[in-house]
């Protein structure tokens, strides 16, 4: 498992930190030597999850990261633009 925390440090004092987003990246199991596929939440909203299927396991762990953070990023897009959408 991956878990991709973001932290917020406001003026740079570690005091004030806060994690306001908090994502787990799991293998499913099903993939193959070759291909993974991952599921991935976010710990702090329960309705951001999602999955990343055929994911070559030669690519870097950042690139899965990205992949992830891809998703994250359409769902926001989506959302401001009024469509309604499934996660995948």
């Amino acid at each position: 498992m991956l878990r991709v925390t973001i932290e917020v440090i406001p003026f740079g004092v570690e005091s004030l930190k806060r994690a306001p987003r908090v994502i787990e990246i799991e293998n499913d199991a099903t993939g193959s030597e070759r291909v993974g596929n991952y599921n991935w939440r976010s710990i702090n909203d329960s309705s951001l999850y999602g999955e990343v299927l055929g994911f070559d396991r030669r690519r870097d762990h950042a690139e899965l990261v990205a992949e992830v953070f891809g998703q994250i990023r359409d769902r926001y897009i989506l959302k401001r633009l009024g469509v309604e959408h499934e996660p995948a």
